[in-house]
């Protein structure tokens, strides 16, 4: 396939992000403006294509966050060694 044949969604490492993807990313950074939504908006409505990559990319986004995303801290207390002292069982000494 040659390059002009690519489509957006087939680009090479080299090649720069379309605008897809940089709407995308706006959108999932909470960075989109009216302007920039409205045409997300439109090309998600006339491109089955961009509805598919916009799933794939919050897919990736989504997996990314939760891979990289710190640790929980439980409010519960990690269990105690056994055995306790005072309770009479015996020593694993």
């Amino acid at each position: 396939m040659s390059t002009t044949e690519k489509t957006n969604l087939e680009l090479d490492a080299d090649e720069p992000i379309d605008r897809l993807d940089q709407l995308l990313s706006l959108f999932l950074d909470d960075s989109l403006s009216e302007e920039e939504a409205s045409e997300l908006n439109a090309k998600l409505i006339a491109d089955p294509a961009a509805r598919t990559r916009s799933f794939e990319f919050a897919q990736l986004h989504a997996d990314l966050y939760a891979y990289f995303r710190e640790p929980k801290r439980s409010s519960i207390a990690p269990p105690l060694p056994l055995p306790i002292p005072g309770l009479g069982l015996p020593s694993t000494h």
